[in-house]
């Protein structure tokens, strides 16, 4: 991947913390059966945290084995609905921040570095970061779409 390729995904890393608040201040009411915004953030937030001590294990191992984030997230997201949308979204823009940071830092070869994941087997930063990004841009399209 060219160096711009990367420039691209850390912009639309470092953007979605003002799109994600835009689109939770334009949300109205959910479908029936679909999340509302207060669970969509919880989950975004705690995807973060996952997905930073992932990048962490990618960058600082050889190799490393990356579980499946499963019950683990559930519970944590289950625990961040405790706080308000607003104390959610600062957290999620400070864990955002530190990915951001943690990329930018990084070498070309970096970028490479791989582990094998529970299901879906190697994976590097790169697809790492990229299925972030889908994350995201899954999330905000079902957020406007309120």
């Amino acid at each position: 991947m060219a160096l711009d390729n990367y420039r691209e995904l850390i912009d639309e890393l470092a953007s979605f913390p003002v799109d994600l608040r835009a689109a939770v201040e334009a949300a109205g009411d959910p479908p029936p059966g679909e999340w509302d915004a207060a669970r969509i953030v919880a989950h975004i937030a705690t995807g973060d945290e996952f997905w930073l001590a992932r990048l962490n294990l990618l960058l600082n191992e050889t190799e490393p084995f990356l579980p499946e984030f499963g019950p683990a997230a559930d519970a944590r997201t289950s625990a961040l609905l405790e706080n308000s949308v607003e104390e959610n979204l600062a957290s999620f823009s400070d864990v955002r921040g530190q990915i951001v940071s943690m990329l930018m830092s990084m070498t070309l070869g970096d970028w490479d570095r791989a582990g094998t994941h529970e299901l879906h087997g190697q994976r590097s930063i790169t697809d790492t970061v990229e299925a972030i990004a889908d994350h995201d841009a899954d999330h905000l399209a079902q957020l406007k779409s309120y």
